[in-house]
């Protein structure tokens, strides 16, 4: 065995390299399905890589794949601050050793984009993603799959900040691309189907979100299966749907099931857990079962604050939904300091 002390910084330098494109080679890309415990296994040799690539400034395609690779992973598990950090650094790696057109480079822009808007940064995340996008508008045959999914993580902030009619063209391009050069039965196709069918619930256009809900959840059993996550998010969107519509046992019955496809695959402790139980706790609310509403709403908060830091706009979000919940009950002095910290966040996100 070679001791590193015994070693010049050449060499040191070089068996740092070394060691990043061996651990490059093994770490996958990410698939919460099929990659995902691989990808769990060869973490903590991923973020040493990082270390090393840091203190000996590689620059190197290994190196930027390898990077991104962890970052889109820690994306998933909901580990945004330090997912962000990473494809920072694979961003500026890959425009050094690739340059700004090549499709890791973009790809890197699009999932640091995405780690950005998971943290409520709109600002830098939609230079990110728009930016992304123009490249891949410049390319003469860019990856029309990435393109798409590049298209709906933009309409996603555009629905986040009330910009529905640039939601609906992004996603009606999206799904234009999916069906047009993939395939009608492609889970890039049911991606776009599903969030055109979350802008048209923002628009009120209920019947025609259901639709598309109903064509999407089909494509994504056949084409990725009922336990990955794509699936979940679809089905707890009409469960949103059902509970605006007054279908109450419906959107339970179909957010229970998501909130058990979540804890199988990202587990509880996760943010889009944290979503699924909150939205438990409305329909309870609405049914006038406010003891186990407020439960829910506690359960949620609670994972949003470990995982997301106290001062997140789903934090803020969480925290009106009981405030409002108070409201009701009658517990005002419980839901004044409640919504002086909403206002707080709310100011701070701006």
């Amino acid at each position: 065995m070679v001791m590193q002390a015994d070693l010049d910084d050449d060499s040191r330098r070089a068996w740092a390299e070394r060691v990043v494109r061996v651990v490059n080679r093994a770490f996958p890309n990410f698939d919460v399905l099929t990659t995902w415990t691989r990808c769990e296994r060869y973490l903590p040799h991923a973020l040493i890589c990082a270390s090393l690539i840091e203190q000996w400034q590689i620059v190197s395609m290994p190196a930027g794949r390898l990077l991104s690779r962890t970052g889109a992973y820690l994306i998933e598990y909901g580990q945004f601050l330090q997912a962000t950090a990473l494809l920072r650094q694979a961003l500026m790696i890959n425009r050094q050793a690739l340059g700004a057109y090549h499709p890791d480079t973009v790809q890197t822009q699009v999932d640091l984009g995405a780690s950005l808007l998971r943290q409520g940064d709109f600002t830098e995340s939609e230079a990110m993603l728009k930016q992304a996008i123009d490249t891949y508008d410049r390319i003469p045959d860019p990856p029309q799959q990435e393109l798409a999914m590049a298209l709906l993580a933009y309409s996603m902030l555009c629905q986040m900040q009330a910009r529905l009619e640039e939601a609906e063209a992004l996603s009606r391009r999206a799904l234009d691309i999916g069906e047009q050069f993939l395939s009608s039965d492609h889970v890039v196709t049911a991606e776009a189907l599903s969030s055109l069918a979350t802008v048209f619930v923002r628009q009120q256009r209920r019947a025609e979100a259901e639709v598309l809900f109903l064509r999407a959840l089909p494509i994504y059993e056949r084409t990725i299966g009922i336990h990955h996550p794509y699936y979940g998010s679809c089905l707890n969107n009409l469960a949103y749907l059902y509970r605006h519509m007054g279908k109450y046992d419906e959107s339970e019955q179909y957010t229970r099931q998501v909130i058990a496809l979540l804890e199988q695959s990202v587990g509880y402790e996760h943010p889009n857990t944290a979503i699924s139980i909150d939205n438990l706790a409305k329909i309870y609310a609405l049914r006038g079962q406010y003891d186990q509403a407020e439960l829910f709403h506690q359960q949620a908060l609670a994972i949003f604050e470990r995982t997301l830091g106290p001062e997140h706009p789903d934090v803020g979000i969480c925290l009106n939904n009981l405030a409002q919940l108070y409201e009701r009950m009658g517990r005002d002095d419980e839901a004044e300091p409640l919504r002086h910290k909403v206002q707080a966040i709310q100011r701070k996100a701006r």
